[in-house]
C-alpha cells in the first residue's frame, strides 16, 4: 500500500500518474514514462475524449522486436484525466439496516448496462440515475440490496470482432455482454456502494440505496 499527498490540491484538479522505471519485458518489467495512467480509484475524470489503443500500447508496433522495443511517442493527449472531488456527502442520519441474512436478495448488476437499453424506460439511460429510477422496480421484485459490479472507466471498444455468421464488426466488454438482469442471490450483508460516476453520464453521482427513507 502506498499513498501521495500534494499540499494545495483541491476539488477540480486534474491529474495522471507518469511511472517510470526499467523497461525490460523479459524480466517482467514494462515501465514507460511516455504512457500515462488512470488512477485506477480516481471518482471523475474528463470527457469529450476518444480512446486510441495504439497511442496506449506501452511498446513500439513498428519495430521488429515486437514488445520487446519500449514506446516512445506519447499519449497524453487522448488520455481522459482523473479529476480530484469533494468527498463530502451528507448521508442524512444513514444507518445499516441489519438486515437477518435469511431475508436479504442481492441484485448484481453493471452501472451502464442495467439501463442503457430503451426498453429499460429511463430517462437517463446508462447512468447512475437511471440506476436510481429502476428502484421502485427492482424493490417489487423482492430485491433488498444491489451489487455494483467495477465501476470504472474502460475502453468499451478495445475488444473487438467481425461475427463470422454476419459480418459485422462485433464489440465485447465485461460491461456489455454480462446479462444485466440476473436473478436475486442471497449474499452477504450489502454496503453501500462509493460515491462514483458512471462512464456513460460523463457526470459526478452520489452513492443510491435501495431503503425508503424512513
Amino acid at each position: 500500500m502506498w499513498h501521495v499527498q500534494v499540499e494545495g490540491v483541491g476539488a477540480g484538479a486534474c491529474y495522471l500518474y507518469r511511472v517510470d522505471g526499467p523497461y525490460e519485458p523479459e524480466k517482467g518489467h514494462r515501465f514507460n514514462p511516455n504512457k500515462l495512467l488512470l488512477d485506477p480509484y480516481v471518482k471523475a475524470v474528463t470527457g469529450n475524449f476518444t480512446w486510441n489503443l495504439a497511442d496506449a500500447r506501452g511498446f513500439d508496433p513498428e519495430s521488429p522486436n515486437g514488445d520487446l522495443t519500449m514506446s516512445r511517442s506519447s499519449d497524453i493527449v487522448g488520455m481522459p484525466k482523473g479529476i480530484v472531488v469533494s468527498d463530502d456527502f451528507d448521508w442524512q442520519g444513514d444507518r445499516q439496516l441489519s438486515r437477518p441474512m435469511r431475508y436479504s436478495a442481492i441484485y448484481e448488476t453493471h452501472v451502464r448496462s442495467l439501463t442503457l437499453s430503451p426498453t429499460s424506460g429511463v430517462e437517463h439511460p446508462g447512468t447512475f440515475r437511471g440506476v436510481i429510477e429502476k428502484i421502485p422496480y427492482l424493490r417489487d421484485l423482492g430485491v433488498t440490496a444491489l451489487e455494483l459490479l467495477p465501476v470504472q472507466e474502460f475502453d468499451e471498444l478495445e475488444n473487438t470482432h467481425v461475427n463470422p455468421r454476419t459480418g459485422s464488426l462485433c464489440r465485447t466488454t465485461g460491461a456489455t455482454t454480462r446479462s444485466a438482469f440476473s436473478r436475486p442471490r442471497a449474499a452477504t450483508p450489502a454496503q453501500a456502494p462509493s460515491a462514483s460516476r458512471s462512464r456513460s453520464s460523463r457526470k459526478w453521482c452520489a452513492p443510491c440505496t435501495l431503503q425508503a427513507s424512513r
